[in-house]
């Protein structure tokens, strides 16, 4: 009986204890909400989804009163993709008509000058509103020159140059026209782009709206990476704009080979003076040979002689 009183007067404490810890934590939560608020912002894969923030004023008391730097908080929420219908830009307002195509071309043939040929493509880009970017010409092993012409023209260009180009030809060995649509990837790029400058308008206000160190140098930190983003997605369709609104056509130029047998007249005092110097060199071998066995011949006597005393002696022992 003792026991279960104990045990009784024990788990009563606790249940106690634990009711008064309970309430504490209800009474502090909502004495922290009070009169509070949080400002968030959702950025997604394509920018800025949604935000909302009162400028950091607290209206519980019925005046425009800055709050401490105790009672705000930031939630910036970083997202793989965004929700269906989220996107801060109208799509319907996109022009899809124009197609955004990068198209480039290669060449490879003969022609009978490849120095002239260069000068020519050089001359054909700059009448087409194109400039060269690159060339550069060497010599074969055999004498012929070789070489390669990169130039770009504007897009609308792009056939009249390879026309003009296959002119010049002797032989075309190789031929291939490449087209890349880069229009949905621009497309992305420019809804992500108009994103990240809402993002940054929305920053600002509340960087205008800050009153402590601490708050401006927090959010001037999300400023500058969103400002870096920009950079970057504006030099992407910088990049886009340039090689869509410009061909590039490569050329590599050899020139033919012309092989010339000469014909050969007779001259028959050179075949004599040939005979003769082939007769001399034929005696020149005889000789050396004669020579080498005359060195090495005395060699056949010592061998007979040691031949000879040794048969002797073995039939001396017999």
């Amino acid at each position: 009986m003792k026991c279960c009183e104990f045990m009784k007067t024990k788990w009563g404490k606790v249940v106690k204890i634990a009711a008064f810890v309970l309430l504490l934590i209800l009474v502090y939560g909502a004495g922290f909400n009070k009169g509070g608020y949080t400002t968030s912002y959702e950025e997604s894969y394509y920018g800025v989804v949604g935000s909302s923030y009162d400028d950091y004023y607290d209206y519980s008391e019925g005046e425009n009163k800055v709050m401490s730097e105790s009672s705000i908080s930031y939630d910036y929420y970083y997202d793989e993709m965004p929700s269906p219908g989220e996107s801060a830009v109208d799509v319907s307002q996109i022009d899809f008509t124009d197609a955004m195509i990068i198209k480039n071309g290669s060449l490879t043939m003969r022609v009978d000058s490849t120095n002239e040929s260069v000068s020519a493509i050089s001359d054909l880009a700059k009448s087409l509103g194109g400039y060269v970017s690159y060339s550069s010409t060497y010599e074969n092993y055999d004498g012929s020159m070789a070489g390669s012409v990169e130039f770009r023209v504007p897009a609308d260009k792009f056939d009249d140059a390879m026309t003009g180009v296959k002119g010049m030809a002797d032989v075309i060995d190789a031929e291939s026209v490449d087209a890349q649509d880069v229009t949905e990837e621009y497309i992305d790029l420019e809804a992500r782009l108009e994103n990240k400058k809402a993002l940054e308008a929305q920053y600002l206000e509340v960087l205008n709206s800050a009153t402590n160190v601490t708050d401006i140098l927090s959010v001037y930190s999300y400023l500058e990476s969103v400002r870096s983003e920009i950079d970057s997605l504006e030099g992407q369709m910088q990049y886009y704009e340039n090689q869509s609104s410009y061909s590039t056509i490569t050329v590599y130029l050899s020139e033919n080979i012309t092989i010339t047998t000469p014909a050969k007249d007779w001259r028959p005092v050179e075949v004599f003076k040939e005979a003769v110097s082939g007769w001399i060199v034929f005696l020149q071998e005889i000789v050396n040979f004669v020579i080498v066995v005359v060195v090495y011949l005395w060699i056949v006597p010592v061998v007979w002689v040691v031949v000879k005393i040794v048969r002797k002696m073995r039939k001396g022992r017999r």
